[in-house]
């Protein structure tokens, strides 16, 4: 069955527990691992053995470096990539692939994701993680240069077009796989992420059963919601056109990097960084799991930038108790111009008047009557009349409470 709401089967024995090309054998490794493989990242293009993957020396290749100075905007707005069936708690294995470590969905509708640069619905398949064995390296794609201590993949395939993730990424279509990356930060060393601590604790503990030892460790049924863990859409992005990050490169994915960064502890980062790949042979750590940023050649990254967003609510207290209900109604109504919200992004009056302090407010019921009050008295009138005459209206006017004196320490 095709579509985006699709039911899981869960996972039956090992031998279906398939992931793609980075489960087809360890005939790779990443620069900084020590097993003794046969090539690293550098050479993934041209393996020996008689093993080759040609797509991973092509052109449109991922990861990159996204330079900001050099980001495009498009002239129309695409919009939001909106998170659908996000709020369903979801059941996967989390396994230890020796390259990666990824939480495969097992049971429970598929969430998929729709709007911004697709055109189609994505459903959910896998989500990867990507760590440095320290806080200033670890996540494969950069920003003017510079690294986060990880990155987060989540992983989503055409639902109209094929049924499973493995039949679109072997698939020629350039648009057949989409992936939606979410930098990870460790600003706090205590605060723990609650919404991945699950996730995070089952690999503290060497509990994981090995499905083979060429495939990987399994830590099965982990509930994770993902709507807590990213939000229910992605509004401020940057978007390309690339390629799977690991052999066979194909050059079929559309990619979304949020600018939404998740938060994990140094502890929850200091357990991934204990995770040592599986298998009785080469064994060795799997952070600095991430492949050197690509050549960006002739593609354009894009910066969707989120639009201004103000509560009516908010924003209508506050214009009726400076400028009057009737001027702000005109000037309420050209904030909501595409055009206008556009050139307002990042504006800091924005966030100011979606966080006005309840104190300059005063009591709602005040300030609702004499908003009612001044919409009943603005009429249409020449333009030399004022339309606003505030010794009329001092008796609305709520009284700003005195702000009591910091405390000193």
């Amino acid at each position: 069955m095709k579509g985006a709401s699709v039911a899981v089967t869960p996972i039956p024995g090992s031998e279906t527990v398939t992931l793609g090309n980075e489960l087809a054998g360890f005939d790779w490794k990443y620069v900084a691992q020590a097993a003794s493989l046969t090539a690293a990242a550098a050479d993934w293009a041209a393996i020996g053995g008689g093993i080759t993957y040609p797509d991973c020396g092509g052109s449109s290749q991922s990861p990159i470096d996204v330079v900001v100075a050099d980001l495009e905007s498009t002239k129309d707005d695409v919009g939001k990539v909106v998170n659908h069936l996000y709020e369903l708690d979801i059941t996967g294995d989390v396994i230890n692939t020796g390259r990666h470590l990824t939480y495969q969905i097992t049971e429970g509708l598929r969430p998929y994701i729709s709007g911004g640069p697709l055109d189609t619905k994505y459903v959910f398949d896998h989500m990867d993680f990507h760590f440095g064995s320290v806080d200033s390296q670890g996540s494969e794609h950069t920003v003017d240069g510079s690294q986060s201590p990880g990155e987060i993949y989540l992983v989503f395939y055409d639902g109209d077009d094929f049924s499973t993730f493995a039949d679109a990424a072997a698939s020629s279509v350039s648009d057949a796989l989409a992936t939606v990356s979410y930098m990870v930060k460790t600003e706090s060393t205590t605060a723990e992420n609650a919404d991945l601590k699950t996730l995070i604790d089952a690999l503290a503990t060497p509990s994981g059963v090995f499905v083979d030892t060429d495939k990987g460790e399994l830590y099965a049924d982990i509930d994770i919601n993902l709507e807590k863990i990213f939000g229910l859409s992605v509004d401020d992005y940057y978007y390309y056109d690339g390629s799977l990050t690991t052999p066979g490169c194909a050059e079929n994915v559309k990619w979304i990097l949020s600018n939404k960064k998740i938060e994990l502890s140094t502890a929850q980062m200091n357990t991934l960084r204990a995770i040592e790949t599986p298998g009785p042979t080469d064994p060795d750590f799997l952070q600095d799991n991430f492949r050197p940023t690509q050549t960006l050649g002739s593609r354009t990254v894009y910066w969707r930038r989120a639009t201004i967003e103000i509560d009516p609510a908010k924003a209508q207290i506050l214009g009726a108790s400076i400028i009057g209900a009737g001027v702000f109604h005109h000037v309420y109504t050209l904030l909501q111009q595409p055009e206008t919200a556009k050139a307002l992004r990042e504006n800091a009056l924005v966030d100011f008047m979606n966080n006005i302090p309840a104190a300059l407010l005063g009591e709602p019921e005040v300030v609702q009557q004499r908003s009612s009050e001044e919409a009943q008295f603005v009429q249409p009138q020449p333009y030399h009349q004022p339309v606003y005459q505030p010794q009329q209206y001092q008796q609305y006017v709520p009284q700003v409470a005195p702000v009591a004196a910091p405390a000193t320490a």
